[in-house]
C-alpha cells in the first residue's frame, strides 16, 4: 500500500478531485434511476443475526437457519434446498487426520461456493467448516447492515471453535473471503497455512477508492434482478466500500512482512475483479515458503517463479475461451455450476442481443466477465476444467514440510 506522508493536495488538485467525484456520483445516480423497482430484495431486514457467542457450531447453524427462514427473500419454490445451499456447513472425515479447515466465501456469495472443495478436503482426512458472513444468505439489502468488524469477529469466533477440536487449523477463502483469512493468519501464527481462490489483494477497478465517500450519496453500485439462489447479483455501495477496506487491510499487512507458511493460490489471468499482475508479483515477494504454489489459469509466464504452475484456459472442446473469477471454485460435475449445471450466468458484459441469445439457451462460449474480445455470445465460466488436478496440488501444499521437500518431489 502506498503511503503519502507530510503532503497535502493543492487547491487545484482538490478541485479536480471534487469534480471527478461529482461526475462519478452523477453517473451512478443516473444509472440507479433506470434500475429495478423496489422489491423485498432491496429492503433490509430489521437486524442481522447475532454471531460470535454460540459455544458450538451446531447452535450457530440452527440459529442461522431460523433467522434465514424468517428473513430470506426466496427465489424458488424449493425453499428447503435453497436454504440448505446458503447455510453454514461442516463435513467430518471418515478417517480424520486431526487437522481442520475453515472456509470463508466472497462478497455476495454463500457457503455453497466451497461445496466441491470441502468435499475433496474431507476425503483427505480434514474436518471442514464453511461459515456465512453477516449480511449474506438472506437478501442483498442486508449487506447495508453488515460491518467489517462483524465479519472479522465472526471469523475469529469460528477459528477459536476449530482450534478447540484440532491440532492444526488452515484457513481458506475466496475473493473478499481470501482477504479476510489472510489478514487473520497474519495476526495468528498458529494458523498452519492458507488456501486462497481469486484473492482480491488489489482490485482491477481503481474507482473503488472513492466508494467510502460515494456510499453517502448512492445506495447501489449495481442493482439487478435477484434471480440466483446461490449468490447476490446486486451490490450496495456500502458493501463495495467494505470490500475495499479488506483490500487496504491485507495489503498493509503484506507490506509490513512476508508470510513464511504454506500457501495455495488459484487464480485466473483474465479475472475481471482482481488485479492479477499485482497478485502474481505479490506471490513471489510475500509468500516465501518453498512449498507454496500459485496456480495460474492463463498463458505461460516468462521468467516466472518456479512455484507458479500455468494451465492453458483456451479449451475449444469445452467452449472455454478464458478463465474467470468464480470459475476456480467448482468441479465440472457440480450440479448447479458445472458443465451441465442448472445455473447459467448470461449477464456477462456483452451486447443485449448476445445476452438474449444466451438466455434463450443458445450455444455460447464460456468466459470471464467481459468476454474474450470476440462478437460471440458468451456465458460466465462457472467451473474449473482442471479441478481434480488442482486439488492434487492443494494436497501436496498442505502436506509440505518446513522446506517444502515433499511438494517439490511431487511436481
Amino acid at each position: 500500500m502506498t503511503r503519502i506522508k507530510n503532503s497535502a493536495l493543492s487547491s487545484a488538485s482538490l478541485r479536480a478531485l471534487m469534480r471527478f467525484l461529482i461526475s462519478f456520483v452523477a453517473f451512478l445516480s443516473l444509472a440507479s434511476c433506470q434500475k429495478l423497482k423496489e422489491s423485498p430484495e432491496f429492503t433490509a431486514s430489521s437486524h442481522l443475526p447475532q454471531y460470535g457467542y454460540q459455544s458450538n457450531f451446531e447452535d450457530y447453524v440452527a440459529e442461522t437457519k431460523a433467522w434465514l427462514l424468517e428473513n430470506r427473500a426466496f427465489k424458488t419454490e424449493d425453499r428447503l434446498s435453497e436454504l440448505e445451499a446458503n447455510l453454514p456447513f461442516e463435513m467430518a472425515p471418515r478417517r480424520p487426520n486431526n487437522k481442520s479447515v475453515l472456509l470463508v466465501h466472497g462478497l455476495g456469495d454463500s457457503p455453497f461456493s466451497f461445496i466441491d472443495i470441502a468435499s475433496h478436503l474431507v476425503t483427505q482426512g480434514y474436518f471442514v467448516r464453511a461459515i456465512l458472513l453477516p449480511g449474506h444468505g438472506s437478501k442483498v439489502a442486508d449487506l447495508n447492515l453488515a460491518t467489517l468488524e462483524g465479519w472479522k469477529a465472526t471469523l475469529q469466533h469460528h477459528i477459536a471453535l476449530l482450534k478447540a477440536r484440532s491440532d492444526e487449523v488452515w484457513l481458506g477463502g475466496f475473493s473478499t473471503g481470501a482477504n479476510l483469512v489472510t489478514s487473520a493468519a497474519y495476526d495468528d501464527e498458529k494458523i498452519a497455512g492458507l488456501i486462497l481462490f481469486s484473492p482480491a489483494f488489489e482490485a482491477r477497478s481503481r474507482l473503488l477508492v472513492f466508494s467510502k465517500y460515494v456510499k453517502y450519496f448512492i445506495t447501489w453500485a449495481d442493482q439487478d434482478e435477484e434471480s440466483n439462489y446461490l449468490r447476490y447479483n446486486s451490490l450496495p455501495m456500502h458493501a463495495a466500500a467494505m470490500f475495499y477496506e479488506t483490500v487496504l487491510d491485507v495489503r498493509e499487512k503484506m507490506n509490513d512482512s512476508g508470510f513464511a507458511r504454506p500457501v495455495f493460490i488459484l487464480a485466473s489471468a483474465n479475472d475481471s475483479i482482481i488485479d492479477t499482475q499485482y497478485l502474481r508479483d505479490r506471490f513471489g515477494r510475500t509468500f516465501t515458503h518453498p512449498g507454496s504454489r500459485l496456480i495460474w489459469q492463463g498463458d505461460d509466464i516468462a521468467d516466472r517463479d518456479p512455484r507458479i504452475l500455468t494451465y492453458n484456459m483456451h479449451l475449444p472442446e469445452l467452449r472455454i475461451a478464458n478463465g474467470s473469477h468464480m470459475g476456480v471454485l467448482f468441479a465440472p460435475e457440480n450440479p448447479e455450476y458445472g458443465v451441465n449445471g442448472k445455473l447459467r450466468i448470461c449477464d456477462n458484459g456483452q451486447s443485449q442481443g448476445n445476452q438474449i441469445l444466451c438466455e434463450s439457451g443458445a450455444e455460447t462460449w464460456r468466459t470471464a466477465y467481459g468476454g474474450d474480445g470476440s462478437d460471440n455470445a458468451t456465458s460466465r465460466l462457472t467451473f474449473n476444467p482442471y479441478f481434480a488436478e488442482h486439488m492434487e496440488v492443494l494436497d501436496r501444499v498442505m502436506a509440505s514440510d518446513s522446506d517444502g521437500a515433499r511438494v517439490v518431489e511431487s511436481d
